[in-house]
């Protein structure tokens, strides 16, 4: 009885994310030349890229000079390929040497095929998509590029995002990202950054894994390795300095970031790294991954096909799109466990990934944290009245009927008047963030600076087509509420949702926001995010951390570990049952 009630409330619990569908078949891009064949780019702009055997490259790009809201140099170039498209012989490829000569790097690039059924159809999605974006304040032809340099890799599940997008997205802020903000604010205290965003592949298409087909996964991060490489090839030609290399992510972004931190192919390119909500979801072994890639394959009806590749790769996007996130019988979302939660993740391959980043060392300073209520968005979609069910029976399949009582006698005795919907977004939030976090900041030989967002902002944030509406939008919205991304718009300083809303930062909101890109901007330059007059950003092992508000106010403050440890019990349990769970039930799904 107690199987069948875990695996019906399973069943409700990783259907969280929505089916995809494809938006657009188009492989075009924004690398061509423009409409008309008119140059765009500004007077002077043209840059000679290096080549990846470090020559120069026969391939030059231009973009667009202007001035920022300080009144300086402003070098914009969006849309640059750094790698070819993926489609064809491509497709589950390791990324190629782009091909192409001149390019007027005024517009974002497609982003990476990704979609939600239901939703208005996107014109910018492609399998020619592996572009990357780029803000400087001077540009340095003769590569004596001395800047420091911060590289956003954007979240969204490994499902959905882009490092910039022409058109607006109704849920995933796809614009938030422009490096302005960060740009003006470096001008304050001192050099200039230069800001780097990305696109990488993504859902099947970026993770798909299958030993018999020879298909490694982790074509997303491979992607992402291979800008970096772009990065320290042609930074100093755009002011930066590649030894000066700071990269940052959030949500499937900070994962990204925590692999990078831990393979050694990744290790002479960048010195620093944030980690903003990242969290312990363990990645699938290669016979894992290649059984789940089977029942893919198997529904893409190519199974039987004499050449089971070759009849993928000839598969449309909105083939690929509509059937990555396949109902599978409740055995295998059992067994799965929580890889469950984040459909097509990153995967232990033996050669690239080696292990999950967790145990693995960390040798470069690190700046990490979490928000107050990240777990709403993935279990507050769950019926109060399931609620009931799902609590305990999540527990005892994920941690066993032991440290199931213990847990739910801990958090009833804590929270007493709490829902069991409630309770369950507590344990939640408690383990794969707050108390994950708090282990990962163990880690590094290096400095680690460790913060916890718990400011609730004056504006939504948590919005879909343009209205908070459903159960998860309105919980995040809620006074008590700071959802996981939350902090998103403080760190870009961009309170705009594509044109949907009307919202904007209070003043003390914005002085907050500033603050905080200050000890972005800081931690990039050297590897320690104090400074000026704001307040002291203790180490953690100090034994102390940063609070980024408290509801509705903006203060900044050091707070005591104890005082977040002991409520989220991490030394009570958590870390004691680990970061590596995947189910206390040993199964293999048929």
């Amino acid at each position: 009885m107690k199987k069948l009630i875990s695996s019906g409330i399973l069943l409700l619990f990783f259907g969280a994310i929505g089916l995809l569908t494809a938006c657009s078949d188009s492989n075009n891009g924004s690398s061509s030349s423009l409409p008309g064949g008119q140059p765009k780019c500004s007077p002077g702009t043209v840059i000679t890229l290096v080549q990846e055997d470090g020559s120069p490259a026969n391939q030059t790009v231009c973009g667009a000079k202007s001035t920022d809201g300080t009144g300086g140099d402003l070098y914009t170039f969006l849309g640059i390929p750094y790698a070819a498209s993926t489609e064809g012989d491509n497709r589950w490829n390791d990324p190629q040497p782009p091909q192409w000569t001149n390019i007027e790097a005024i517009e974002y690039g497609c982003r990476c095929p990704q979609g939600r059924v239901g939703e208005k159809m996107a014109t910018d999605i492609s399998e020619d998509c592996l572009f990357l974006n780029l803000w400087t304040t001077k540009l340095t032809p003769d590569g004596s590029g001395d800047l420091p340099v911060m590289v956003f890799i954007h979240g969204g599940a490994f499902l959905e995002g882009a490092g910039g997008s022409n058109t607006g997205d109704a849920f995933k802020h796809l614009n938030l990202y422009e490096g302005v903000p960060f740009i003006e604010t470096s001008r304050e205290g001192g050099e200039s950054v230069v800001f780097v965003t990305l696109n990488y592949r993504l859902g099947a298409l970026g993770f798909l894994a299958n030993t018999g087909l020879g298909l490694t996964g982790n074509y997303g991060i491979k992607d992402q390795q291979k800008a970096l490489k772009w990065v320290q090839r042609n930074i100093a030609l755009f002011g930066g300095d590649p030894s000066r290399v700071m990269i940052f992510g959030e949500s499937a972004g900070a994962q990204s970031t925590a692999i990078h931190l831990t393979i050694p192919s990744s290790d002479p390119l960048f010195k620093r790294a944030i980690m903003e909500s990242n969290y312990a979801i363990t990645y699938m072994e290669m016979e894992d991954a290649s059984k789940k890639s089977e029942m893919f394959i198997t529904l893409e009806e190519c199974n039987k096909d004499p050449d089971p590749l070759s009849c993928m790769r000839g598969k449309t996007v909105s083939d690929i799109l509509s059937l990555q996130l396949y109902d599978v019988s409740v055995e295998a979302i059992v067994c799965a466990g929580l890889q469950a939660i984040i459909p097509w993740n990153p995967v232990i391959d033996g050669t690239f990934i080696t292990q999950n980043p967790i145990k693995a060392p960390v040798t470069k300073p690190i700046m990490l944290g979490s928000n107050l209520t990240e777990s709403i968005p993935f279990v507050g979609w769950i019926p109060e009245k399931y609620a009931a069910y799902a609590y305990p029976a999540m527990l005892d399949f994920l941690f066993g009927p032991d440290w199931a009582l213990e847990i739910i006698g801990k958090y009833d005795f804590q929270y007493p008047v709490a829902t069991d919907l409630k309770k369950l977004e507590y344990v939640v939030t408690d383990y794969l963030w707050t108390c994950f976090n708090r282990k990962f900041a163990t880690k590094p030989t290096e400095n680690a600076f460790r913060y916890h967002f718990i400011h609730h902002g004056s504006f939504p944030f948590w919005v879909q087509d343009g209205e908070v509406s459903g159960p998860v939008c309105t919980s995040c919205n809620e006074d008590t509420s700071v959802c996981h991304a939350a902090e998103l718009p403080f760190v870009f300083g961009n309170a705009s949702d594509d044109n949907q809303l009307e919202r904007s930062f209070t003043p003390d909101e914005a002085q907050m926001s500033a603050t905080l890109r200050k000890y972005w901007v800081q931690f990039a330059r050297g590897g320690d995010p104090n400074g000026g007059d704001r307040p002291q950003w203790p180490l953690d092992r100090s034994g102390n951390l940063l609070q980024i508000g408290s509801g509705s106010s903006t203060d900044i403050t050091e707070i005591t570990d104890e005082s977040i440890a002991e409520d989220a019990h991490c030394d009570e349990f958590w870390d004691k049952i680990g970061y590596e769970v995947k189910s206390a039930y040993n199964c293999t799904a048929p």
